[in-house]
């Protein structure tokens, strides 16, 4: 670097840098979606995209609150939508103490129409 170099040019590698995170996580995500029919990325199977899906509901989160939210935008969010991500995590509910009575909460209110 010359020492003339502009210090504010840092800001841009992390522009750049969360642009390429974003960008590389888009396409392992589209790209795992369309070979397994599914949005539900395992933790242990594909911890990288995993991780980078986590963060996705957490800059979410933010972005509603209005808060800073990484790379994330409104137009990342209808990408991301329009290929079945689900950004709120579903909670499980319990009948009982046995865990094969455990379902997702949605599939419980539906049963109940």
């Amino acid at each position: 670097m010359s020492s003339g170099s502009n210090p504010k040019s840092g800001d841009n590698n992390d522009n750049d840098d969360e642009k390429l995170h974003w960008e590389s996580g888009w396409s392992c995500y589209a790209t795992f979606v369309e070979e397994n029919g599914h949005n539900n990325v395992d933790k242990t199977e594909k911890p990288a995209l995993y991780q980078w899906v986590q963060e996705q509901k957490e800059n979410y989160k933010l972005l509603v609150q209005g808060e800073p939210c990484g790379d994330l935008d409104q137009g990342k969010v209808g990408q991301l939508k329009a290929k079945g991500f689900q950004f709120e995590v579903t909670t499980m509910e319990n009948d009982d103490d046995d865990d094969d009575n455990r379902k997702p909460a949605a599939t419980k209110r539906q049963r109940n129409e």
